[in-house]
């Protein structure tokens, strides 16, 4: 966390190893945040000794699904038009956020898929609302 601190004026401990740092404010520090975002991956693996996943988003769900894309030692980005493009129609439970409770639920309700941009069943903010966030995991 210590290094994520260097780089973040807000990090969100998730877990014992992974953290979302809110990177609202930082575009004139850190104009490319994948160049950043390797920087710290890379600081990370020489100081401590392991390699970290890091996700790119528009908000911490995507940023969290981003981290998850393919490991390890990964950066990927995730933003709503590719995220409509790749996705499709998914299973609720690959999304970030969609646990098992919710997932019973919509089976009950005899609804098993979640397409994006579909408003009854969409997972993420306004656009107008979001924030930079980027996942550590």
């Amino acid at each position: 966390m210590d290094v994520c601190r260097k780089y973040a004026p807000v990090v969100e401990k998730f877990s014992i190893d992974e953290c979302f740092l809110d990177m609202s404010g930082t575009q004139r520090l850190y104009p490319n945040p994948s160049a950043i975002a390797m920087r710290m991956k890379n600081e990370i693996r020489d100081t401590l000794g392991f390699t970290v996943n890091i996700g790119i988003g528009p908000n911490k769900i995507f940023a969290k699904m981003a981290s998850d894309f393919e490991k390890p030692d990964q950066i990927h980005t995730l933003f709503s038009v590719r995220f409509l493009k790749s996705f499709g129609l998914c299973r609720f439970g690959r999304f970030f956020t969609v646990g098992r409770t919710a997932q019973r639920l919509e089976k009950r309700r005899n609804i098993h898929h979640w397409r994006p941009g579909s408003r009854k069943y969409c997972l993420c903010p306004d656009a107008d609302r979001q924030k930079a966030w980027t996942a550590v995991a």
